[in-house]
């Protein structure tokens, strides 16, 4: 199975929801308070819901119209071909989502600024170039680059290349859990099965559990500074990286609303996924006020989320939620709110 992912298309409404609850939902994350506007991107959307939001994020050359619910409401900016669009969430973070059509993916990629480098989590799909953009608008002190990937799939390392050649990027690094997978770009990045292709990259640093990526090195504190955390299961070489002078866990594609969280892919493990959701509650169970920045869709997830997707795990593998479809003995299972697509039971 190589997971084909669309987030462009899906079934109308909103994975099962009814139109009401797909135009809260639409109006709660964008924070649009305008029912109108919400059911007219809804209805253009065929309503789907994901679809609808990537299109409210990325349809404005300026950036967005609104914060997102549970954003901060800082500087945005967007790129003169549409293809990236920013928006300020911290004093120094940043999101920039990409509209990597034809793949449909709409990355989110995270942009933190410290005192000695420019922090990329993530580069995207490479679908334009990510390094010009960010130095255009965001790191237009011309910090150096240090680029640190959640995973090796194309939506996550596409623009890994232009970093490199842009010659001023101090490292690249992803986990070292399991190098032989990473380094296999051409198949585990899911790019053939996409119909694209991953520029070469070279990673200079492979992370290990606990492992920092400071905000300064020349004054090195676990505050101001990236832990590593391994988070299996979507993929053998996830990791979480948390950020506790923000207060934020940037989970990679481990966790999103809305549209599918991916099992199917190549590598994925429903074992290993379940041990990453128990750890992440426990992690940030002790961690007033923390956010969730997910890969897709979402940058401020409430813990209590990871709770609500181990109960739908849970529910699917006692066979009490029945798929809502089923592709080549896959089913995608939904709550209303999370979906997940896994191997059925039994299979």
């Amino acid at each position: 199975q190589m997971c084909i992912r669309d987030r462009s298309t899906g079934k109308p409404p909103g994975n099962g929801m009814d139109p009401n609850e797909a135009i809260q939902n639409f109006c709660a994350i964008t924070g649009m308070d305008d029912v109108g506007v919400a059911m007219g991107m809804l209805e253009t959307a065929n309503w789907n819901l994901e679809v609808a939001i990537n299109t409210f994020l990325v349809a404005n050359e300026g950036g967005m119209q609104q914060p997102a619910a549970g954003g901060h409401s800082g500087a945005s900016h967007g790129s003169g071909d549409g293809r990236f669009n920013s928006e300020q969430l911290d004093e120094n973070v940043w999101k920039v989502v990409e509209d990597d059509q034809p793949y449909g993916q709409y990355p989110f990629i995270y942009v933190i600024l410290g005192a000695d480098k420019c922090i990329m989590v993530d580069t995207g799909s490479g679908t334009g170039n990510l390094c010009e953009f960010v130095s255009s608008t965001i790191n237009t002190a011309g910090l150096p680059y240090y680029v640190v990937n959640t995973h090796v799939h194309f939506d996550h390392v596409g623009g890994n290349h232009d970093f490199e050649a842009g010659g001023n990027c101090t490292a690249l690094a992803m986990s070292g859990a399991h190098q032989v997978f990473s380094k296999n770009v051409e198949i585990n990045s899911l790019c053939m099965a996409h119909g694209c292709s991953v520029k070469a990259y070279t990673v200079t640093r492979w992370l290990e559990e606990g492992d920092f990526v400071y905000l300064d090195d020349t004054n090195p504190s676990m505050e101001h500074a990236l832990c590593v955390l391994n988070t299996p299961g979507h993929t053998p070489d996830s990791i979480a990286l948390h950020y506790p002078h923000r207060n934020r866990l940037f989970a990679g594609d481990t966790l999103y609303p809305f549209t599918a969280m991916h099992l199917d892919c190549i590598g994925s493990n429903v074992d290993d996924y379940q041990t990453t959701l128990t750890k992440l509650q426990e992690f940030t169970a002790d961690k007033e006020g923390i956010r969730l920045c997910a890969g897709h869709v979402e940058a401020n997830i409430q813990p209590s989320a990871i709770q609500q997707v181990q109960g739908l795990v849970a529910e699917v593998l006692a066979g009490v939620n029945q798929p809502v479809r089923v592709d080549d003995g896959y089913g995608e299972y939904t709550d209303g709110m999370y979906s997940i697509m896994m191997k059925i039971p039994g299979n």
